[in-house]
């Protein structure tokens, strides 16, 4: 199936769940953008019409949200389609507070490391079919960081574990590098 055909599909399967039709940047992708709440029924309907791999899975913040991009094929090999992005993003209601999306872990099973790396950096928070959370407490930075570093408003310590992080004037990027 086109993903044309399938951004079809989700919006005649799922009332309200595609927001809008786009292109993704300058590849030409196809691209929806997705209700969040409708996540995961879309990510399943697009994984059973051949859409069943998810080949990655970025999280940035714009604005005053967090913005999740799932791309992802057909691990078919006679499937000559392009690929398909979904995005679909949330509101941050308060600075260093988690943002709830639903997992697709359970769909895509390569979407793991990626929701991890999402909660853990930028506080994607995803929650499994029964509302709890899939990934909790800290996997990829120490279980006591505080704050997420890719957010915007984030500050980065002067120091961590006793170890300095602070940066003297002048020694920006390229600053003192041979």
């Amino acid at each position: 199936m086109e993903p044309t055909e399938l951004i079809s599909r989700i919006e005649k399967t799922i009332s309200g769940a595609v927001l809008e039709r786009t292109v993704f940047g300058r590849t030409g992708w196809s691209c929806a953008w997705i209700e969040s709440r409708h996540l995961r029924a879309a990510a399943a309907l697009a994984a059973a019409q051949g859409f069943d791999q998810l080949e990655d899975l970025s999280a940035i913040q714009m604005d005053d949200a967090i913005v999740l991009t799932y791309f992802t094929a057909s691990s078919d090999p006679n499937a000559r389609s392009a690929p398909l992005v979904l995005r679909c993003s949330r509101k941050i209601v308060a600075n260093g507070k988690e943002v709830d999306f639903d997992s697709v872990a359970g769909i895509w099973r390569m979407a793991e490391p990626f929701e991890i790396e999402a909660q853990d950096f930028m506080g994607a928070r995803f929650l499994n079919e029964a509302g709890e959370p899939s990934w909790p407490g800290r996997h990829r930075l120490p279980q006591d960081w505080v704050g997420f570093p890719l957010r915007k408003e984030y500050v980065f310590p002067t120091e961590f574990l006793g170890i300095s992080h602070s940066r003297a004037a002048g020694s920006g990027k390229g600053a003192g590098h041979a």
